[in-house]
């Protein structure tokens, strides 16, 4: 548990990393309203939720709840948050060769599971 910690610090500092060659190639603006990590014994991994709002320059912004998979820094699942639910903004689930859309009910269920067991 101490190494998933360990490497959920990593992944925030690699993400962020990321984000800033973002803002400066896309003028996208990324702020992380909230993140925790999982060791989850049920599917051996430790996983990072991280509740996250996308903001344009023309002033547009979108929330999204994804969970990653944050020793091999890969994306697990991408929600929208239920105050979102109303855009039309899909939710999906990624597999190591697919990305799936799915109901954000059943997104948001997926990584409750994730983070509970």
């Amino acid at each position: 548990m101490k190494d998933c910690a360990q490497q959920m610090d990593q992944f925030l500092r690699d993400r962020e990393k990321a984000f800033q060659r973002m803002d400066q190639t896309h003028a996208v603006r990324l702020t992380v309203m909230e993140w925790k990590n999982h060791y989850s014994p049920k599917y051996g991994r430790c996983y990072a939720e991280i509740t996250s709002v996308y903001k344009a320059p023309e002033g547009s912004s979108a929330w999204y709840d994804e969970l990653h998979d944050a020793f091999e820094n890969r994306l697990v699942a991408t929600c929208v948050p239920a105050f979102e639910k109303t855009t039309n903004r899909t939710c999906t689930v990624n597999s190591r060769n697919a990305q799936t859309e799915v109901d954000c009910d059943a997104c948001r269920q997926f990584i409750d599971d994730h983070m509970r067991n």
